[in-house]
């Protein structure tokens, strides 16, 4: 309870000094420690950890040059044409769709905190980008689960659909007290980021780590 009476006085205070850094700090030299303030305020209501990257080095050519092709000879064709304004404008808007392209391609993945709830983060140059919440209000068990995959390589598929690479995936699951259920937060290559993944969650949530043992009875 003195929690959460701590965690509602923070965000009152980091509300306030958003309204004055919105409002004021841009416009009057004497506030530059609102600024400050919200920064600190903000670290500190958000907490988070960025663990892999979202797509293999084979996706990310994938992705940049089998799917980007196109743009890519868009591109290419209009610098060597004489444009005109028009045409500079259908440059732009090519390259900026490339530029995305990249931006996806080299996403990475993690948590976050935000005040109390956990979202599932993805992000660039450890900026986020865009998150989804997480709800483990029924999951209060954590546990790290080891599975075999395969992966289809894109350039082989075609001459030889039996082609593939295998890897071992550390998949992160919250459990219900039996663990009979499970949801996955979070996929991953390299088993230590699947337990700094976990240390995160238990250091920060109500979430408890076991191993995996489903009881049915």
């Amino acid at each position: 309870m003195l929690k959460r009476i701590k965690l509602a006085k923070a965000q009152a205070i980091f509300a306030m000094v958003r309204f004055l850094k919105l409002n004021f700090v841009h416009f009057c030299p004497a506030l530059p420690i609102a600024d400050t303030l919200y920064h600190n305020l903000n670290n500190n209501l958000m907490d988070r950890i960025v663990l892999e990257h979202r797509f293999t080095t084979h996706q990310k050519i994938s992705i940049l040059f089998y799917m980007g092709a196109p743009l890519i000879f868009i591109i290419f064709t209009l610098l060597r044409r004489d444009l005109n304004e028009k045409g500079y404008v259908a440059l732009l808007v090519f390259c900026l769709i490339y530029c995305l392209l990249i931006a996806i391609a080299f996403l990475k993945r993690g948590f976050i905190k935000i005040g109390t709830n956990l979202y599932r983060g993805s992000f660039l140059f450890n900026k986020l980008i865009f998150k989804t919440k997480i709800d483990f209000t029924k999951r209060p068990k954590l546990s790290i689960l080891k599975f075999k995959k395969n992966q289809k390589l894109a350039f082989f598929s075609v001459a030889n659909p039996d082609i593939a690479s295998e890897f071992n995936a550390f998949d992160i699951y919250v459990l219900n007290e039996n663990h009979t259920k499970r949801d996955l937060l979070l996929s991953l290559k390299d088993e230590n980021n699947a337990k700094k993944g976990v240390a995160f969650l238990t250091h920060n949530f109500n979430l408890k780590y076991e191993d995996f043992s489903p009881n049915f009875n």
